[in-house]
């Protein structure tokens, strides 16, 4: 971002004022966070969010032998927990390399393993 000299002499590490956030007051970014706010806020979203990702992660332990913080047998996939991968939209998720792969439930997440290389 950018302004006038006596605009951003006001900004740190000039002046006081501290600024953070690559999408702060983004019109779009503000909509897709008031949204997220209001959807995780619903009655029984963290207990279905939990359900869901113990499913999955009994798939992978199941059919792959896999579980956090271990390797596949084959040494292909360690299975990792991340914060954030960028494509919340786009959840579950997971990274294979450089590759991002989402909308994933139990039967889609095996068989985009299975076809990784």
């Amino acid at each position: 971002f950018g302004g006038k000299r006596e605009i951003m002499g006001c900004i740190a590490p000039l002046g006081p004022v501290y600024q953070a956030g690559t999408l702060s007051g983004n019109p779009l970014a503000m909509a897709a966070g008031l949204t997220t706010l209001k959807l995780i806020s619903r009655p029984g979203f963290h207990a279905e969010l939990s359900d869901y990702t113990t499913r999955l992660l009994a798939g992978l332990k199941e059919v792959m032998n896999l579980g956090p913080g271990q390797t596949t047998p084959d040494g292909r996939f360690t299975l990792l927990p991340v914060c954030c991968l960028g494509n919340c939209d786009k959840g579950p998720a997971i990274m294979i390399d450089d590759d991002t792969y989402g909308g994933l439930d139990p039967v889609t997440l095996l068989k985009t393993l299975e076809a990784y290389p």
